[in-house]
């Protein structure tokens, strides 16, 4: 059973979706939990016939949520429960223990510093048989924030789907900054806005900033761009297909202040679109150094606006790093990968808590195997 706070339009979701169906599509019999409603990505598990229970919950403090989620596990029965994001990670090993479910994996989707998720987790910690987080560095800073061994934690990234295409040497004319994600602190728009309105007057004159995304700072961003600057920042909203903006953009900027593994910067390294993001957990990952992108720190307004005028500038560089980037992805971060280690390990979990004897796991109709 795999449980998320809700199936609404976020990388976590979409990610649930993705390994759900590869992992149903490897015999593994899945159920989907929404802790809130069905959401708008239920469709895609419907498709693929995955059951999906609505638990008609609200936020974090919806102390409901213990109960009805104990009571499907009671009727369920899985031996896995996997959760996604911190309130289905929470609500989800206290239920497991009610329900008597033996193994708990709690993923871990960003290393979340706030100190009332820090503690709740840390309290919560030895209910968890696993975590799975989504980078690297994710994984490290969890397992220092609460206190974690390092056998108790790995990682998993993310996948994507790479249409075949190739970077483009050169973007249409106006330049086109674009800005893919939610509009919130986290991802920190507003320092993008500051950033380009410091570009140099010849640049940004050529120069158009389009955020597509919505959130609690849509309107706050709406009203910081001056008059004069209006024709050329343009809020898109959400929007359910991304490529065509992908396609027409000349950079990528992700400024947030902390990451997992941004599928925003995978989507784009994956259509050949080049990378200014900020260093921090994932993204680090996703960008190792300056052959792949541009990284700058978070919330440093000079920096971000120095890698702005370099990489406008210069088109064979924009070029060189969103070729590298896509060959990296490629070969690196697909979903057929992820769902394959993410099989691995829920077989490794299973194998350590029962009697191997039998090549077939009854519980689960996986077939054992073993890698090297």
């Amino acid at each position: 059973m795999i449980c998320i706070n809700e199936l609404d339009r976020g990388g976590a979701e979409k990610a649930l979706v993705n390994i759900s169906i590869g992992l149903r599509d490897l015999g593994w019999p899945v159920t989907v939990v929404s802790l809130r409603d069905r959401g708008p990505l239920a469709a895609s598990l419907e498709e693929a016939e995955i059951p999906i229970h609505a638990l008609g919950c609200g936020g974090m403090t919806d102390i409901r949520v213990l109960g009805r989620l104990t009571g499907l596990l009671r009727t369920v029965k899985p031996q896995i429960l996997l959760t996604f994001l911190h309130q289905a990670g929470f609500w989800g090993r206290l239920a497991a223990r009610r329900a008597g479910i033996p193994i708990t994996v709690c993923g871990v989707r960003v290393a979340d510093r706030r100190s009332w998720v820090r503690w709740s987790d840390r309290l919560t910690s030895g209910r968890v048989t696993h975590y799975i987080a989504v980078s690297r560095n994710v994984a490290q800073t969890h397992a220092q924030l609460c206190g974690l061994l390092p056998e108790q934690i790995s990682s998993i990234p993310n996948g994507i789907d790479c249409p075949e295409q190739q970077p483009k040497p050169d973007r249409p004319r106006p330049a086109k900054v674009l800005f893919l994600g939610r509009l919130t602190a986290q991802k920190d728009p507003a320092n993008l806005l500051r950033a380009w309105q410091d570009l140099p007057e010849e640049i940004r004159s050529a120069t158009e900033l389009h955020f597509v995304g919505d959130g609690d700072l849509s309107e706050a961003i709406r009203s910081a761009v001056p008059n004069a600057l209006r024709s050329q920042v343009l809020l898109h909203g959400h929007q359910a297909d991304a490529v065509p903006y992908l396609s027409e953009a000349t950079i990528l900027v992700l400024p947030s202040r902390w990451e997992g593994m941004p599928n925003a910067v995978l989507e784009a390294m994956a259509t050949g679109l080049p990378v200014i993001a900020t260093q921090v957990d994932g993204t680090e990952e996703l960008i190792p150094d300056d052959r792949f992108g541009w990284l700058v720190p978070p919330r440093d307004t000079a920096q971000l606006t120095a890698a702005m005028v370099e990489a406008l500038s210069s088109p064979e560089d924009r070029y060189s790093r969103a070729a590298a980037a896509l060959k990296r992805v490629r070969s690196e971060f697909t979903w057929e990968r992820a769902v394959q280690q993410y099989d691995q390990r829920l077989l490794q979990l299973l194998a350590s808590r029962q009697d191997t004897k039998s090549s077939q796991h009854p519980e689960t109709g996986r077939r054992e195997h073993h890698s090297d």
